[in-house]
């Protein structure tokens, strides 16, 4: 009760940015929200997201929504609170996945003044994360150097929980596209029985200056074919606009090819394997000259950037939870 109850007070936000770019009766679009919400499971972003106002209903019938998402969710992964603490707590992932991080990365909370100090003379630009935030909130990349109060700035990180992580240089290739932010792809994976299954993929950019690439904090977003690792959709923004060029490079989004695309799958494989009863992460992998990294691993990682771009998920979601639910009924 709860949950619907938030649902239906985030209507008017999603209305609101929906009003200021197209005009609708906020009546018969609530309306057919609230049935959506019960006949699809819809949360009020996958509503606006997915464009169900304009859809009809054996397209809407497609898309993995909240409800179903959150089924399949309970049912693949382990909610145990170890497992749980691995991918929530940001340096608890760094400690599990150290083999697929290739980047130096230090904890305030609990780290001294004097490692503190090490860290920023190694890498005196740097990215900033609070410790406890997702979808992009709060990143910041900053530069720190012997002129500035050192034991002040060591002071406030540590009040916050900072994580500082060395900066990932992207592969020229993805620099070619945006290269104000680690450019990241999406790659929602089940380890169903043993065996990778790709659900879908895609390419998740900055935007206008932004030093991350999260699709909610206004990035950009693009499909990837999972089995050749190049672009196969224009651009996509979170007001649903269609981008052929980025805006800031004015590189085509079409046809550009990811490179170590094909690493980057046997690097999911792996990593895939290595927290028994957690089946179902949205990993974010960045792309090096070296090879791919992982940036993070997502518990519950939502399936908005991927199908945002009409790519229907739900037919693969549903196939793979009844393999599980004939498993645990067994």
């Amino acid at each position: 009760m709860h949950s619907i109850l938030y649902q239906l007070k985030s209507f008017d936000k999603f209305y609101k940015i929906l009003a200021k770019k197209e005009k609708h009766n906020r009546f018969l679009i609530f309306c057919d929200y609230v049935f959506s919400m019960f006949l699809y499971g819809a949360s009020a972003s996958d509503y606006f997201d997915f464009e169900f106002y304009k859809k009809k209903h054996s397209v809407r019938n497609k898309y993995v929504c909240w409800k179903l998402k959150k089924q399949f969710m309970h049912t693949v992964n382990d909610y145990s609170p170890e497992k749980n603490k691995i991918f929530n707590k940001k340096t608890e992932f760094l400690k599990c996945f150290d083999k697929f991080i290739g980047r130096d990365w230090l904890d305030t909370s609990v780290c001294s003044f004097e490692e503190f100090c090490v860290f920023i003379k190694k890498h005196p630009s740097f990215i900033i994360k609070p410790s406890n935030m997702s979808q992009g909130k709060g990143i910041k990349k900053e530069t720190v150097d012997d002129s500035q109060d050192l034991q002040l700035i060591f002071e406030n990180y540590k009040n916050e929980k900072m994580l500082l992580e060395e900066l990932i240089i992207q592969h020229p290739r993805l620099n070619d596209l945006y290269p104000g932010s680690v450019n990241t792809a999406r790659i929602a994976a089940v380890n169903c029985k043993g065996e990778l299954v790709i659900l879908g993929t895609c390419l998740r950019l900055g935007s206008g200056g932004s030093v991350t690439d999260n699709f909610s904090a206004g990035g950009l977003s693009a499909t990837i074919d999972k089995e050749t690792g190049i672009i196969t959709s224009d651009g996509y923004n979170h007001l649903h606009d269609t981008i052929e060029k980025h805006p800031d490079t004015n590189e085509t989004f079409r046809g550009f090819e990811i490179p170590f695309w094909q690493e980057a799958i046997a690097m999911i494989k792996e990593a895939s394997t290595i927290v028994e009863g957690v089946n179902y992460i949205g990993w974010d992998v960045a792309f090096t000259e070296k090879g791919p990294v992982l940036v993070e691993g997502n518990f519950e990682g939502m399936f908005h950037a991927i199908q945002s771009n009409n790519n229907y998920l739900k037919k693969d979601v549903l196939k793979i939870l009844n393999i599980f639910r004939n498993e645990k009924g067994a």
